[in-house]
């Protein structure tokens, strides 16, 4: 990742989805990738969690 780069900010005319594309727009395909591979794991443990929880529940 690219450190020592200014974020850009959300502004009220630019959609969430619009933001993150902007922001990810000088890293590298490697640090893209690696940030989806990241967030489908966080995602997978978390799915794995909640599926836990709902199973201990009355």
């Amino acid at each position: 990742m690219t450190t020592g780069t200014a974020v850009p900010q959300p502004t009220s005319g630019l959609s969430l989805l619009g933001w993150f594309t902007e922001a990810l727009t000088d890293w590298t395909p490697q640090d893209r990738s690696e940030l989806g591979r990241l967030l489908a794991r966080f995602v997978d443990d978390l799915t794995t969690q909640l599926s836990t929880l709902d199973e201990e529940s009355p």
